[in-house]
């Protein structure tokens, strides 16, 4: 997918795993490939326990 300058803003970053794993989000796009790829789903026994916060 090609990035478009318009989707760039001041980066941000999600910390997915308190200690080990931090992702940088600055586009529109990487917002959407974290949230419809990495985050999970809602009926998931990681969601349920507060790991996903």
């Amino acid at each position: 997918m090609e990035k478009d300058e318009l989707h760039y803003f001041q980066p941000i970053r999600l910390i997915v795993d308190p200690g080990t794993n931090d992702v940088v989000i600055n586009c529109v796009e990487d917002a959407a490939d974290e949230l419809l790829g990495n985050w999970p789903d809602n009926d998931s026994d990681r969601f349920y326990a507060g790991d996903a916060f």
